[in-house]
């Protein structure tokens, strides 16, 4: 299934094989960051943001502040996090990306995604130029704590999982997506 444009994407080796991106994003980091300018933090309050982790900007990002960072993280360049963004787990954003009023964790934001107004991403890959309306939720838990089964792709390697949103996609304000849901390049979610 032909979801993202992995040509333009700088860290496309993580999601080629989008059922592992967990590991695959874990492996990356445990591996270390090399070039970037880095944050290492413990519990510390930088430009009235809290941080507990490693954070790994690349030219031009942003930390704004009342932002809460717990886990490793890289920004891409000229990407803005927050105000008011929670982070956490390991989560890689790409370039020109805004992510604000948002939780997100575990997860793979990939160029120029717009996420705002209390969304929640978990455990999801989200692709290029992706807007994210207010409110949006992509679970990644289901009730019974069932392994997830990916549309089109099978059983996810773990029992949290969110979505795949194909690039260029768009979201509806108040929509969620179940575990494991795939939406196509261009998709439309409004449920």
């Amino acid at each position: 299934m032909d979801l993202f444009d992995l040509e333009a994407f700088k860290y496309s080796s993580l999601v080629i094989e989008p059922l592992l991106f967990q590991q695959k994003l874990k492996d990356f980091f445990d591996l270390g960051v090399k070039g970037l300018r880095v944050i290492k933090a413990k519990n510390e309050f930088i430009n009235h943001s809290f941080i507990n982790g490693e954070v790994y900007l690349e030219p031009g990002a942003v930390i704004k502040p009342f932002s809460y960072i717990n886990g490793r993280v890289l920004i891409g360049k000229n990407s803005i996090i927050g105000p008011q963004a929670l982070i956490r787990g390991d989560v890689l954003i790409g370039h020109n990306s805004i992510l604000s009023r948002c939780e997100v964790k575990n997860s793979i934001i990939m160029d120029e995604v717009n996420i705002h107004h209390h969304s929640y991403i978990g455990d999801s890959i989200i692709g290029n130029r992706v807007n994210i309306a207010a409110g949006f939720v992509a679970a990644n838990l289901r009730f019974d704590k069932a392994r997830v089964k990916v549309k089109g792709f099978g059983l996810a390697p773990s029992y949290k999982f969110g979505a795949l949103i194909g690039d260029d996609s768009k979201t509806m304000v108040n929509a969620s997506l179940m575990p494991g849901s795939v939406i196509p390049k261009g998709g439309l979610v409004n449920a």
